[in-house]
């Protein structure tokens, strides 16, 4: 089984690996219980998007706003 995720950019993409709150911990453990096994074979970059693209303007524009 593959599992696919999506940032809005790099950026955020390095951002939201540096939470430290007590939720994000909690629920990064109780998801990773759920998993059999996970890496990451490559990171790519994106040239074209054509999957929810609105979905993720919307996502950088409320991070943009949060920072």
């Amino acid at each position: 089984m593959v599992g696919y995720a999506q940032w809005p950019s790099r950026e955020q993409w390095e951002k939201d690996h540096q939470f430290t709150d007590e939720l994000f911990e909690i629920s990064r453990k109780q998801m990773r219980e759920c998993l059999v096994k996970s890496n990451t074979v490559y990171k790519l970059e994106v040239s074209d998007d054509f999957l929810q693209t609105s979905l993720a303007d919307k996502c950088l524009q409320i991070a943009q706003a949060d920072s």
